[in-house]
């Protein structure tokens, strides 16, 4: 348990180092972004809701397709949703059989759509 909710400030602090050096956003709360795509900022809504209605496999499903485009929205989609998913409790994330680790290896996947190296994820998780 311990060891699962320091991957999960991992997760949250590397969204908002990104945030920080990439958009200049000093944020931790990524809930904020705003999302300047009407559908996009649909889609990212949907998910959100998704995840709390404890479709967590669909969501993430679906969210890679989302965020395809690479666009900045997709970008802010991404950060929402891992920001979001990271938030929900334990027992919903082993109900859906979600792994801190799958998270992680989510997230490896969805940065390096754009172009964040595994070098510098693995430097921020300490890997």
């Amino acid at each position: 348990m311990l060891e699962q909710d320091y991957i999960m400030r991992q997760i949250r602090q590397m969204i908002a180092i990104i945030m920080k050096v990439v958009f200049g956003i000093d944020t931790a709360d990524t809930e904020t972004i705003a999302i300047l795509d009407l559908a996009k900022k649909a889609k990212s809504d949907w998910l959100i809701e998704e995840l709390d209605s404890g479709n967590i496999r669909e969501a993430i499903l679906e969210f890679r397709g989302a965020t395809e485009n690479q666009t900045k929205d997709d970008l802010f989609i991404g950060f929402n949703f891992f920001s979001h998913l990271c938030s929900l409790d334990d027992d919903i994330l082993a109900e859906n059989n979600i792994s801190y680790a799958e998270i992680k290896d989510e997230m490896r996947a969805f940065f390096a759509q754009y172009g964040i190296s595994d070098q510098l994820f693995d430097l921020i998780f300490f890997e």
